[in-house]
């Protein structure tokens, strides 16, 4: 199993934004290899430190393989899946980043 993390970071007076875009289907069901999406919001830190100037999100796939995934970011779906009107809700650059499950507990 193949797991895809892109974390964000979005402007706290553009929540309901992101919910909204992520909310919509991009298609994703029907991809070869995709098993689930979860945006996940940052809620909780053992050691806060300062203000709070931006809101974390983790925008999470999973896939049979990480050639799925790799498939996918080639794809028509993909291309749809990021198309639309640019929002200006980002507080800083995306950082996506990949990872083979190593252990699993259900």
């Amino acid at each position: 199993m193949f797991v895809s993390i892109n974390h964000l970071k979005v402007k706290p007076s553009c929540e309901s934004q992101i919910k909204s875009r992520f909310g919509e289907s991009g298609g994703l069901e029907s991809v070869p290899g995709f098993i689930e999406f979860q945006l996940l919001r940052h809620c909780w830190t053992p050691h806060p430190q300062g203000e709070v100037t931006t809101i974390e999100y983790l925008a999470l796939t999973r896939w049979e393989s990480k050639e799925d995934f790799i498939n996918w970011t080639r794809s028509d779906a993909f291309k749809k899946a990021h198309s639309g009107p640019k929002l200006d809700i980002w507080a800083g650059p995306a950082v996506p980043a990949g990872y083979d499950v190593a252990v699993e507990r259900l």
